[in-house]
């Protein structure tokens, strides 16, 4: 079992991109009552609990 969050995504096979270029000051999650909007590149999902 590997010891550190970055050995796990590599026993897994998963490769993540590189950052991109901060261009602006943004929020990444925004919570309204009970629905969490994320925002990203390509992140159109909103999550319910």
């Amino acid at each position: 079992m590997p010891d550190t969050p970055d050995g796990r995504l590599q026993q897994l096979g998963i490769v993540l991109p590189e950052p991109l270029p901060v261009l602006a000051t943004y929020r990444l999650a925004r919570r309204h009552r009970d629905i969490v909007y994320l925002a990203g590149p390509e992140m159109t999902v909103a999550l319910h609990h």
